[in-house]
C-alpha cells in the first residue's frame, strides 16, 4: 500500500499485504541492517556505491508449486541482493495499517494460505483497517505468496477480474491479466 495512488479510485486489489515489514524479521536481523544501514549512508554520499546484502528469500519461501520454484531459479525471478539504503522506511516508517486506516475505496485483500513470507494474520490487519464498508478478504488454497505465479494463478486472476469488473463502468474495456502459463515474447 502506498499514499501516491489516484485520488478517486473505484476500487482496489492487493495481494498479501505486510502490516509492518519489521514483523517477518529474525532476531538479530534487525540489528545487523542498522548497523549496515548507519555505515550505507555515508559511503553512498561519498562514494555514489550501495551496500547490498544477500537477499534472503528464496524460491521455496514464495512458492509451493515444485514447477514455479524451478521457473523462478532457472529464470532467475529474485534479485539475488538487496539495498540496505531503504532501512529507515522498512524498519521505521513502513505501516500499512495506518495507510489503511485513510481507504475508503473498495478493496479486495487476496492472501496466500500457505505464505511463509508474510503471515495472512499481519495481511488481515491491514484488512481490518480499511475503512471502506465494501470490502473483501479471500485466501487462496494451496498457494504461496507469490499469488500470481504459483499454482493458484489462473483462479487468483479470475478473483481480480470479477472483483474489478463489478466496479468498472459498463463501457470501460476490461482489464488484461497474464497468467503463468501465457508465453511472452522470446520465450520457446
Amino acid at each position: 500500500m502506498g499514499t501516491s495512488a489516484g485520488k478517486n479510485p473505484l476500487c482496489a486489489a492487493i495481494l498479501a499485504p505486510p502490516y509492518q515489514i519489521r514483523q517477518s524479521i529474525k532476531p538479530g536481523e534487525r540489528e545487523a541492517y542498522t548497523l549496515l544501514a548507519q555505515i550505507a549512508k555515508p559511503l553512498l554520499k561519498l562514494t555514489g556505491r550501495h551496500i547490498y546484502i544477500p537477499y534472503r528469500v528464496k524460491p521455496k519461501d514464495i512458492y509451493v508449486s515444485p514447477e514455479a520454484i524451478e521457473r523462478a531459479r532457472t529464470q532467475r525471478l529474485l534479485l539475488p541482493q538487496i539495498s540496505v539504503n531503504n532501512h529507515r522506511y522498512m524498519m521505521e516508517v513502513q505501516d500499512n495499517v495506518i495507510y489503511a486506516e485513510k481507504v475508503q475505496t473498495p478493496t479486495l485483500v487476496m492472501v496466500a494460505e500457505k505464505d511463509a513470507l508474510i503471515a495472512p494474520a499481519h495481511s488481515k490487519q491491514v484488512y481490518e483497517a480499511l475503512l471502506s464498508p465494501d470490502k473483501k478478504w479471500l485466501e487462496m488454497a494451496d498457494s504461496g505468496h507469490s499469488l500470481l505465479g504459483d499454482r493458484q494463478a489462473k483462479k487468483v486472476t479470475t478473483e481480480l477480474v470479477t472483483w474489478l469488473n463489478s466496479f468498472l463502468q459498463q463501457d470501460a474495456p476490461a482489464p488484461v491479466f497474464a497468467t503463468a502459463d501465457l508465453q511472452l515474447p522470446g520465450q520457446g
